[in-house]
C-alpha cells in the first residue's frame, strides 16, 4: 500500500504487484496510483 513497498517488492525481485484493494478504497485513486509508482 505505499511506495516502499513496492520497491521493496521490486528489489526482492517482483515484476508486478498487486494494487486493487489499495485502489478501490482510496479517496482518490489517481493519486494512489501516481504515489505507488513513484510520479506524484
Amino acid at each position: 500500500e505505499r511506495r516502499s513497498e513496492v520497491e521493496a517488492l521490486g528489489a526482492a525481485g517482483a515484476h508486478a504487484v498487486l494494487v486493487g484493494e489499495a485502489l478501490v478504497t482510496a479517496p482518490d485513486p489517481e493519486a494512489k496510483l501516481r504515489a505507488l509508482a513513484g510520479t506524484e
